[in-house]
């Protein structure tokens, strides 16, 4: 699952800006879900806590 979440995350990060706010804020939304999600994949497999 990790490497699936590092895939999709690389694919967000890649994507080009969107025209207007709402455009660029739904890109940067998904691309913060897409941080969010590694952050989750790191603790579960490193057994890391956030403080």
């Amino acid at each position: 699952m990790a490497p699936a979440g590092v895939g999709e995350a690389r694919c967000r990060l890649d994507e080009i800006e969107r025209a207007g706010l709402t455009g660029e804020f739904e890109r940067v939304k998904r691309l913060a879900r897409s941080v969010v999600a590694l952050c989750g994949h790191h603790q579960n497999l490193t057994g890391a806590r956030s403080s």
